[in-house]
């Protein structure tokens, strides 16, 4: 990734948010990189199949 081939980088990553209910660090879990060292999703729907 090339964020993480930046200088300034320890070489790994962490991703916090609620971004669309958590879509985006659940889609970005089907396949982790393996420089994802965590992943905290602060809102999701509870029951995907009825709530969304």
């Amino acid at each position: 990734m090339a964020s993480v081939s930046h200088p300034n980088s320890p070489g790994w990553f962490s991703t916090v948010g609620l971004s669309y209910l958590g879509f985006t660090q659940e889609a970005l879990l089907h396949y982790p990189p393996p420089e994802l060292t965590a992943t905290v999703i602060t809102a999701a729907p509870h029951d995907f199949h009825t709530s969304v």
